[in-house]
């Protein structure tokens, strides 16, 4: 009985071993091209990666300007007195020599000829600045005139941003009234002394081509361009890890997270240049590298386009 009893063992003990020996693969083997082992895949760290790219980068500031005549005349008028009518409107187009109002110079106790106050060139007229009934002299302005078939954008840069721009730059142009559309526009001019009370630089943008729908008045949103850099490597600002006054990241390569110091540039909407350390199209993790270690195991989760990086 005993000697069967040994005998039940030793079988059971074979049986169970030979069991083992199908369930637990062999150390080092892969289940297939490019797979983990069972036990890096435990312990590897599931990350998002997305490739580096070769970009255009722009840099650039936003600003806020006032749509206006390219030319403006303020009109005067020749006496004084008072101005007893306007013959035109606000919008009306004038021709050269065309008479726009009329001014009564008389005093008490003497009377004078009504005085005409004519246009001394074509245009349209954009603002009007006095009353009938007002007391108007020669100094003072009492209309303007403008060549609305030439409009310009006036803006104000902050005293921060004076020396990142000047003639010549691209900026892109946004109007409310006209929506769904942007609109191209050049630097034309930057004046040379900043406002003391604002503490900010006058400059003017030449639109590339008038576009139709935009009037003198209008408020236009400037995305203005500072720096344009062609062919930047760029990774997703989330990629970049600065620790220990040290910037790195990690890259995968065969399943692994390598650390890969790296030198840094412009960083604008999400977006970073790696001057020196990385090349366009190597996988850069963008996600769970906060539990990552130089040359550990990592699983891709999925790749991140740029529009989700």
């Amino acid at each position: 009985m005993k000697k069967n009893i040994g005998i039940i063992i030793v079988l059971a003990l074979s049986i169970t071993g030979a069991g083992l020996f199908f369930l637990i693969p062999e150390s080092g083997k892969r289940s297939g091209p490019g797979s983990l082992r069972l036990e890096d895949q435990i312990a590897a760290v599931s990350v998002r990666t997305v490739e580096a790219s070769e970009d255009v980068l722009e840099d650039y500031i936003r600003l806020s300007g006032d749509i206006e005549a390219e030319s403006t005349v303020q009109i005067y008028p020749d006496v004084a007195g008072t101005l007893s009518s306007f013959l035109v409107r606000v919008g009306d187009f004038v021709r050269e020599d065309e008479t726009l109002a009329r001014v009564d110079p008389s005093r008490p106790g003497a009377s004078y000829s009504i005085s005409p106050v004519e246009a001394p060139v074509q245009g349209t007229v954009s603002e009007i600045l006095v009353d009938p009934g007002d007391t108007v002299s020669a100094s003072v302005p009492i209309l303007k005139l403008g060549n609305l078939n030439s409009l310009i954008i006036s803006a104000r840069v902050s005293e921060r941003y004076v020396n990142r721009v000047k003639t010549g730059q691209t900026a892109f142009i946004t109007i409310e009234a006209v929506p769904d559309r942007t609109f191209e526009a050049t630097v034309s001019e930057v004046y040379p002394v900043l406002d003391p009370a604002s503490r900010s630089m006058k400059i003017k943008l030449t639109f590339s081509d008038l576009p139709e729908g935009i009037k003198a008045g209008m408020l236009a949103e400037i995305r203005l361009v500072t720096d344009r850099i062609e062919k930047a490597v760029t990774v997703p600002s989330t990629s970049i890890i600065t620790r220990n006054g040290e910037t790195y990241l990690y890259v995968v390569k065969d399943s692994a997270a390598i650390k890969r110091p790296v030198t840094t540039g412009l960083a604008i909407d999400g977006k970073v240049r790696i001057i020196e350390g990385l090349a366009a199209g190597e996988a850069v993790v963008t996600s769970g590298m906060n539990m990552l270690s130089d040359g550990g195991a990592v699983q891709s989760v999925g790749n991140r386009g740029e529009k989700d990086a």
